[in-house]
Protein backbone atom coordinates (compact mmCIF):
# COMPACT_ATOMS: atom_id res chain seq x y z
CA UNK A 1 0.00 0.00 0.00
CA UNK A 2 2.48 2.39 0.74
CA UNK A 3 4.68 1.27 -2.16
CA UNK A 4 1.38 2.42 -4.57
CA UNK A 5 1.12 5.49 -2.79
CA UNK A 6 4.59 6.78 -3.23
CA UNK A 7 4.48 5.38 -7.14
CA UNK A 8 1.40 7.81 -7.18
CA UNK A 9 3.13 10.42 -5.60
CA UNK A 10 6.22 10.37 -7.30
CA UNK A 11 3.68 10.39 -10.74
CA UNK A 12 2.12 13.97 -9.81
CA UNK A 13 5.61 15.10 -8.45
CA UNK A 14 4.74 14.87 -4.71
CA UNK A 15 6.92 17.23 -3.14
CA UNK A 16 5.33 20.60 -3.19
CA UNK A 17 1.98 18.82 -2.51
CA UNK A 18 2.86 17.07 0.49
CA UNK A 19 5.09 20.42 1.94
CA UNK A 20 1.92 22.21 1.23
CA UNK A 21 0.51 20.24 4.44
CA UNK A 22 2.46 21.24 7.47
CA UNK A 23 3.38 17.88 9.68
CA UNK A 24 1.02 19.31 11.98
CA UNK A 25 -1.86 18.68 9.93
CA UNK A 26 -1.34 15.27 8.88
CA UNK A 27 -3.06 12.24 10.32
CA UNK A 28 -0.92 9.55 12.48
CA UNK A 29 -0.90 7.25 9.38
CA UNK A 30 0.54 10.30 7.02
CA UNK A 31 2.48 11.44 9.24
CA UNK A 32 5.04 7.92 9.11
CA UNK A 33 4.18 7.82 5.74
CA UNK A 34 5.88 11.59 5.04
CA UNK A 35 8.47 11.29 7.74
CA UNK A 36 10.00 7.62 6.22
CA UNK A 37 10.24 9.20 2.78
CA UNK A 38 11.81 12.67 4.19
CA UNK A 39 14.49 12.22 1.48
CA UNK A 40 12.62 12.68 -1.72
CA UNK A 41 9.90 14.42 -0.21
CA UNK A 42 11.62 17.10 1.46
CA UNK A 43 14.84 16.87 -0.81
CA UNK A 44 16.55 20.66 -0.10
CA UNK A 45 14.33 21.90 2.22
CA UNK A 46 15.65 20.05 5.35
CA UNK A 47 15.62 22.98 7.53
CA UNK A 48 11.54 23.19 7.46
CA UNK A 49 11.19 19.22 7.89
CA UNK A 50 13.21 20.01 11.27
CA UNK A 51 11.30 23.13 12.05
CA UNK A 52 7.97 21.08 11.61
CA UNK A 53 9.25 17.78 13.27
CA UNK A 54 10.18 20.22 15.95
CA UNK A 55 6.67 20.78 16.73
CA UNK A 56 5.00 17.83 16.29
CA UNK A 57 7.67 16.32 19.01
CA UNK A 58 6.63 19.40 21.03
CA UNK A 59 3.04 19.18 20.60
CA UNK A 60 1.67 15.62 19.81
CA UNK A 61 4.88 13.41 20.36
CA UNK A 62 3.40 11.46 23.53
CA UNK A 63 -0.40 11.09 21.32
CA UNK A 64 1.36 9.03 18.61
CA UNK A 65 1.43 5.22 18.90
CA UNK A 66 4.36 3.43 19.67
CA UNK A 67 5.87 3.17 15.43
CA UNK A 68 5.39 6.66 14.52
CA UNK A 69 7.67 7.56 17.11
CA UNK A 70 10.40 5.37 16.33
CA UNK A 71 10.34 6.59 13.14
CA UNK A 72 10.20 10.33 14.33
CA UNK A 73 12.99 9.59 16.54
CA UNK A 74 15.04 8.06 13.84
CA UNK A 75 14.45 10.70 11.38
CA UNK A 76 15.50 13.44 14.09
CA UNK A 77 19.13 12.17 14.23
CA UNK A 78 19.65 12.31 10.33
CA UNK A 79 18.73 15.87 9.55
CA UNK A 80 22.31 17.30 9.16
CA UNK A 81 21.71 19.48 6.15
CA UNK A 82 18.90 21.35 7.81
CA UNK A 83 20.34 25.10 9.63
CA UNK A 84 21.85 25.71 12.68
CA UNK A 85 18.96 27.52 13.76
CA UNK A 86 16.70 24.45 12.28
CA UNK A 87 19.12 21.66 14.22
CA UNK A 88 18.75 24.09 17.04
CA UNK A 89 15.04 23.98 17.49
CA UNK A 90 14.77 20.23 16.69
CA UNK A 91 17.61 19.45 19.66
CA UNK A 92 15.53 21.52 22.09
CA UNK A 93 12.54 19.71 21.27
CA UNK A 94 14.34 16.47 21.67
CA UNK A 95 15.35 17.58 25.40
CA UNK A 96 12.11 18.26 26.47
CA UNK A 97 11.07 14.60 26.45
CA UNK A 98 12.14 12.99 29.60
CA UNK A 99 13.24 9.67 28.62
CA UNK A 100 12.31 7.53 31.41
CA UNK A 101 8.45 8.03 30.46
CA UNK A 102 8.69 6.06 27.65
CA UNK A 103 9.05 2.76 26.61
CA UNK A 104 12.81 1.55 26.79
CA UNK A 105 13.59 1.13 22.56
CA UNK A 106 11.84 4.41 22.44
CA UNK A 107 13.69 5.95 25.49
CA UNK A 108 17.39 4.80 23.88
CA UNK A 109 15.43 6.41 20.63
CA UNK A 110 15.13 9.81 22.50
CA UNK A 111 19.42 9.08 23.87
CA UNK A 112 20.46 8.26 19.60
CA UNK A 113 18.66 10.96 18.08
CA UNK A 114 20.50 13.23 20.83
CA UNK A 115 23.76 12.19 20.36
CA UNK A 116 23.60 11.85 16.45
CA UNK A 117 22.84 15.83 17.02
CA UNK A 118 25.85 16.24 18.97
CA UNK A 119 23.78 17.88 21.45
CA UNK A 120 25.01 15.60 24.31
CA UNK A 121 28.99 16.01 23.22
CA UNK A 122 30.17 18.35 25.75
CA UNK A 123 28.15 17.34 28.57
CA UNK A 124 29.65 13.26 28.08
CA UNK A 125 33.08 14.73 28.16
CA UNK A 126 32.14 17.06 31.19
CA UNK A 127 31.15 13.57 32.73
CA UNK A 128 34.13 11.86 32.00
CA UNK A 129 36.00 12.29 35.25
CA UNK A 130 32.75 11.20 37.12
CA UNK A 131 33.08 8.29 35.31
CA UNK A 132 36.78 7.09 36.07
CA UNK A 133 35.54 7.72 39.99
CA UNK A 134 32.66 5.46 39.54
CA UNK A 135 34.75 2.85 37.88
CA UNK A 136 37.64 3.46 40.60
CA UNK A 137 34.87 3.02 43.67
CA UNK A 138 33.73 -0.20 41.92
CA UNK A 139 36.74 -1.62 41.73
CA UNK A 140 38.17 -0.86 45.20
CA UNK A 141 35.16 -1.18 47.12
CA UNK A 142 34.47 -3.86 49.86
CA UNK A 143 32.82 -7.14 48.47
CA UNK A 144 29.64 -6.39 48.93
CA UNK A 145 25.84 -5.46 47.31
CA UNK A 146 26.19 -2.17 47.44
CA UNK A 147 29.78 -2.57 45.02
CA UNK A 148 28.18 -5.55 42.97
CA UNK A 149 24.92 -3.39 41.93
CA UNK A 150 27.24 -0.74 41.48
CA UNK A 151 29.54 -2.44 39.10
CA UNK A 152 26.76 -3.58 37.25
CA UNK A 153 25.18 -0.41 36.76
CA UNK A 154 28.22 0.83 35.12
CA UNK A 155 28.79 -2.28 32.81
CA UNK A 156 25.04 -1.56 31.62
CA UNK A 157 25.96 1.88 30.79
CA UNK A 158 27.80 0.99 28.08
CA UNK A 159 24.70 0.56 25.82
CA UNK A 160 22.03 2.14 27.12
CA UNK A 161 22.66 5.60 28.72
CA UNK A 162 23.81 8.93 27.47
CA UNK A 163 27.33 8.84 27.74
CA UNK A 164 27.71 5.14 26.75
CA UNK A 165 30.64 5.92 24.42
CA UNK A 166 32.65 7.66 27.53
CA UNK A 167 31.91 4.36 29.54
CA UNK A 168 33.20 2.17 26.97
CA UNK A 169 36.39 4.19 26.55
CA UNK A 170 37.25 4.17 30.27
CA UNK A 171 36.08 0.32 30.78
CA UNK A 172 38.56 -0.44 27.71
CA UNK A 173 41.28 1.68 28.84
CA UNK A 174 40.92 -0.58 32.10
CA UNK A 175 43.80 -3.14 33.39
CA UNK A 176 42.83 -6.61 32.11
CA UNK A 177 42.73 -7.70 35.67
CA UNK A 178 40.15 -4.75 36.48
CA UNK A 179 38.02 -5.56 33.60
CA UNK A 180 38.11 -9.07 34.95
CA UNK A 181 37.21 -7.70 38.56
CA UNK A 182 34.20 -5.59 36.90
CA UNK A 183 32.62 -8.21 35.28
CA UNK A 184 32.89 -10.64 38.13
CA UNK A 185 31.36 -8.14 40.87
CA UNK A 186 28.41 -7.18 37.99
CA UNK A 187 27.77 -10.49 37.86
CA UNK A 188 27.19 -11.04 41.83
CA UNK A 189 24.47 -7.95 42.15
CA UNK A 190 21.34 -9.54 43.05
CA UNK A 191 19.64 -7.92 40.38
CA UNK A 192 21.81 -9.27 37.65
CA UNK A 193 19.31 -12.01 36.68
CA UNK A 194 16.38 -9.92 35.47
CA UNK A 195 18.82 -7.31 33.61
CA UNK A 196 19.43 -7.73 29.77
CA UNK A 197 23.41 -8.29 31.02
CA UNK A 198 23.00 -11.17 32.34
CA UNK A 199 24.42 -13.48 29.21
CA UNK A 200 26.57 -10.99 28.46
CA UNK A 201 28.38 -10.95 32.14
CA UNK A 202 27.72 -14.63 32.62
CA UNK A 203 29.77 -15.29 29.11
CA UNK A 204 32.52 -13.03 30.18
CA UNK A 205 33.35 -14.59 33.28
CA UNK A 206 32.86 -18.07 31.54
CA UNK A 207 35.43 -17.12 28.85
CA UNK A 208 37.86 -16.72 31.84
CA UNK A 209 37.77 -20.03 33.21
CA UNK A 210 39.23 -19.71 36.45
CA UNK A 211 37.98 -22.66 38.07
CA UNK A 212 38.06 -19.45 41.39
CA UNK A 213 35.38 -18.54 40.00
CA UNK A 214 32.56 -21.77 40.05
CA UNK A 215 30.81 -19.81 42.97
CA UNK A 216 29.56 -17.46 40.92
CA UNK A 217 27.71 -19.87 38.76
CA UNK A 218 26.38 -21.78 41.68
CA UNK A 219 22.91 -19.83 42.18
CA UNK A 220 22.01 -20.18 38.30
CA UNK A 221 23.00 -24.13 38.11
CA UNK A 222 19.83 -24.62 40.25
CA UNK A 223 16.65 -24.38 38.37
CA UNK A 224 15.70 -21.87 35.60
CA UNK A 225 13.63 -19.05 37.27
CA UNK A 226 10.42 -17.53 35.61
CA UNK A 227 12.52 -14.41 34.59
CA UNK A 228 11.09 -11.72 31.69
CA UNK A 229 14.41 -12.63 29.64
CA UNK A 230 14.03 -16.73 29.62
CA UNK A 231 16.06 -17.10 26.50
CA UNK A 232 19.21 -15.79 28.74
CA UNK A 233 17.78 -17.54 31.56
CA UNK A 234 17.87 -21.06 30.22
CA UNK A 235 21.72 -19.95 28.25
CA UNK A 236 23.00 -19.28 31.47
CA UNK A 237 21.89 -22.33 33.14
CA UNK A 238 23.45 -24.44 30.77
CA UNK A 239 26.56 -22.52 30.86
CA UNK A 240 26.90 -22.33 34.84
CA UNK A 241 26.26 -26.59 34.61
CA UNK A 242 28.45 -27.39 32.31
CA UNK A 243 31.07 -24.67 33.92
CA UNK A 244 30.79 -26.26 37.04
CA UNK A 245 31.05 -29.33 35.17
CA UNK A 246 34.49 -28.73 33.98
CA UNK A 247 35.74 -27.86 36.99
CA UNK A 248 34.59 -30.89 38.45
CA UNK A 249 32.32 -28.96 41.14
CA UNK A 250 29.32 -30.75 42.46
CA UNK A 251 25.85 -29.46 40.72
CA UNK A 252 23.89 -27.75 43.94
CA UNK A 253 20.80 -29.33 44.86
CA UNK A 254 17.58 -28.11 43.19
CA UNK A 255 13.81 -28.28 43.58
CA UNK A 256 11.81 -30.84 42.91
CA UNK A 257 8.00 -29.85 43.51
CA UNK A 258 6.93 -30.43 39.89
CA UNK A 259 7.04 -32.63 36.61
CA UNK A 260 9.35 -29.30 35.56
CA UNK A 261 12.04 -29.05 37.74
CA UNK A 262 12.48 -32.79 37.65
CA UNK A 263 12.34 -32.29 34.38
CA UNK A 264 15.68 -29.89 34.74
CA UNK A 265 17.42 -32.00 37.62
CA UNK A 266 17.42 -34.85 34.98
CA UNK A 267 18.64 -32.68 31.74
CA UNK A 268 21.59 -31.34 34.07
CA UNK A 269 22.90 -35.02 33.75
CA UNK A 270 22.66 -35.00 29.95
CA UNK A 271 24.01 -31.17 30.13
CA UNK A 272 27.02 -32.20 32.11
CA UNK A 273 27.80 -35.87 30.38
CA UNK A 274 28.08 -33.85 27.22
CA UNK A 275 30.87 -31.26 28.42
CA UNK A 276 32.55 -33.45 30.09
CA UNK A 277 32.36 -36.96 28.88
CA UNK A 278 33.73 -38.95 31.47
CA UNK A 279 32.12 -42.55 32.08
CA UNK A 280 30.11 -41.78 35.14
CA UNK A 281 28.60 -38.69 33.68
CA UNK A 282 27.46 -40.67 30.60
CA UNK A 283 26.06 -43.66 33.03
CA UNK A 284 23.95 -40.61 35.01
CA UNK A 285 22.95 -39.09 31.38
CA UNK A 286 21.85 -42.67 30.27
CA UNK A 287 19.65 -43.11 33.63
CA UNK A 288 18.38 -39.31 32.66
CA UNK A 289 17.01 -39.95 29.21
CA UNK A 290 14.85 -42.93 30.64
CA UNK A 291 13.60 -41.46 33.70
CA UNK A 292 12.59 -38.51 31.26
CA UNK A 293 10.44 -41.21 28.81
CA UNK A 294 8.61 -41.90 32.05
CA UNK A 295 7.44 -38.41 32.41
CA UNK A 296 4.77 -35.85 30.53
CA UNK A 297 5.79 -35.63 26.99
CA UNK A 298 4.48 -31.85 26.63
CA UNK A 299 6.72 -30.79 29.32
CA UNK A 300 9.25 -32.66 28.67
CA UNK A 301 9.75 -31.51 24.92
CA UNK A 302 9.27 -27.89 25.64
CA UNK A 303 12.00 -27.98 28.23
CA UNK A 304 14.42 -30.25 26.27
CA UNK A 305 13.95 -27.63 23.32
CA UNK A 306 15.32 -24.61 25.14
CA UNK A 307 18.23 -27.06 26.74
CA UNK A 308 19.44 -27.27 23.31
CA UNK A 309 18.32 -24.77 21.39
CA UNK A 310 18.77 -21.63 23.88
CA UNK A 311 21.52 -23.17 25.93
CA UNK A 312 23.71 -26.38 24.43
CA UNK A 313 23.40 -25.43 20.32
CA UNK A 314 22.88 -21.78 20.97
CA UNK A 315 25.06 -20.08 18.45
CA UNK A 316 25.60 -15.70 18.59
CA UNK A 317 28.08 -13.93 16.53
CA UNK A 318 28.11 -11.60 19.41
CA UNK A 319 27.74 -13.46 22.54
CA UNK A 320 28.34 -16.95 21.78
CA UNK A 321 31.36 -17.88 24.38
CA UNK A 322 35.09 -18.69 23.31
CA UNK A 323 35.76 -21.40 25.78
CA UNK A 324 32.04 -22.84 25.99
CA UNK A 325 30.91 -23.06 22.20
CA UNK A 326 27.86 -25.29 20.67
CA UNK A 327 27.64 -28.79 21.44
CA UNK A 328 25.54 -30.29 18.83
CA UNK A 329 24.04 -33.31 21.24
CA UNK A 330 22.49 -35.17 18.45
CA UNK A 331 26.10 -36.75 18.18
CA UNK A 332 25.85 -37.98 21.40
CA UNK A 333 22.51 -38.67 22.31
CA UNK A 334 20.46 -39.43 18.91
CA UNK A 335 18.67 -42.43 19.60
CA UNK A 336 17.84 -40.88 23.28
CA UNK A 337 16.28 -37.64 21.05
CA UNK A 338 14.35 -39.52 18.61
CA UNK A 339 12.83 -41.89 21.31
CA UNK A 340 11.54 -38.93 22.74
CA UNK A 341 10.12 -37.31 20.05
CA UNK A 342 8.26 -40.33 18.83
CA UNK A 343 6.97 -40.92 22.05
CA UNK A 344 5.73 -37.20 22.17
CA UNK A 345 3.96 -36.94 18.79
CA UNK A 346 2.20 -40.35 19.57
CA UNK A 347 0.32 -38.48 22.16
CA UNK A 348 -1.08 -35.83 19.90
CA UNK A 349 -0.45 -32.94 22.32
CA UNK A 350 0.84 -29.43 22.60
CA UNK A 351 4.18 -28.92 24.55
CA UNK A 352 3.64 -26.73 27.59
CA UNK A 353 6.18 -23.55 28.39
CA UNK A 354 6.95 -22.69 31.93
CA UNK A 355 3.43 -21.22 32.21
CA UNK A 356 1.37 -24.31 31.29
CA UNK A 357 0.54 -22.54 27.61
CA UNK A 358 1.19 -23.95 24.50
CA UNK A 359 4.52 -24.14 23.62
CA UNK A 360 4.54 -23.74 19.70
CA UNK A 361 8.77 -22.75 19.71
CA UNK A 362 9.67 -26.17 20.83
CA UNK A 363 7.31 -28.48 17.91
CA UNK A 364 8.02 -25.40 15.14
Amino acid sequence: MVGSAQSFWENVGPSDVMRSKHLMDLTSGELHFVVEHRHSLYAGHESSFCEELAEVITARFRREPYHVQLTILHAAGFVRRASEAALATLTEALKQLEPNDFHMFISTSIIEALKLLGALDEDAEEAREGIKDQLRAVLDGDEEQDTFEQALSIYGAQFDHPFDGIYCEEINALSDIEKKRLVTRAFQADSVRHSLSLKWLATAVADEDDPSDAPLFIRYARYPEINPHWQDEIAVFVLATRFLARHGVELPETPTDDDRQRCFVHLRDIVKSAEIRSEAALSAAVAAWETLQLMPAPIVISCLHDVIIEGLEQRSPVSESRSYGSVEISLFFQAELLKIARQFLAQVTPALDSHGSKDDRATA
